[in-house]
């Protein structure tokens, strides 16, 4: 295994959380927007839409990944955090 391989898999763990706060925020978000948010709406298009767009967002909000906690209760936390901020939004 190469060097670059080796850095990328043990980031892993990071992007991964990141990319869970993304997608915590713009899911709850998602879930109040006009048109989108309603019921007409299939979830299977809501729940893409919100991935394609956590997928975009993240590679520009997050160029460096928040560092994961060590517990998972701060974790849990943090999602929760999230998605009251993407419900307020």
């Amino acid at each position: 295994m190469t060097q670059d391989a080796t850095a990328i898999l043990a980031d892993l763990p990071a992007w991964s959380f990141a990319f869970m706060l993304v997608l915590a925020r713009f899911g709850a978000a998602m879930a109040l927007l006009p048109g989108l948010g309603e019921a007409t709406v299939p979830p299977v298009v809501r729940a893409g839409l919100a991935l394609g767009v956590t997928i975009l967002l993240l590679t520009s909000i997050f160029p460096q990944p928040p560092a994961m906690p060590d517990s998972g209760l701060t974790a849990a936390g943090m999602v929760i955090a999230e998605v009251v901020t993407g419900l307020w939004l």
